[in-house]
């Protein structure tokens, strides 16, 4: 399985990619990707339909791992992307859609311009 993770706490961090071993399974993958991080991780994957979907609930990762294995299947290349995020996995998850570059660099440009 090829993962590329995205960083989230650092803005501008560019993707790194991870080989792990093909017969890892998802379940491992994560907790490879917890322990070795400290993280809390984000899985994404597209469907049958095309919708790509991001998975951080525990709960549903038995799911998640049935629709991995379709979309591994259906495109013969097993790629996760995995959002990762430095804090604890019982901690409030980041809102990957509010995601911006911080305001602060703007704000002192403004302020340079005025």
């Amino acid at each position: 399985i090829r993962l590329t993770c995205h960083d989230l706490a650092v803005f501008g961090g560019k993707p790194r990619e991870l080989t792990l071993d093909p017969d890892m399974s998802f379940t491992d993958t994560l907790e490879f990707l917890k322990k070795e991080y400290n993280c809390n991780v984000l899985f994404e994957y597209q469907d049958r339909g095309g919708r790509m979907t991001l998975v951080d609930d525990p709960q549903r990762f038995d799911r998640f791992c049935e629709a991995a294995d379709d979309a591994a299947a259906m495109t013969g290349r097993p790629h996760m992307v995995v959002y990762m995020t430095q804090w604890k996995y019982n901690e409030p998850q980041l809102d990957l859609r509010s995601m911006a570059p911080p305001p602060a660099a703007q704000d002192a440009v403004g302020l340079e311009a005025v």
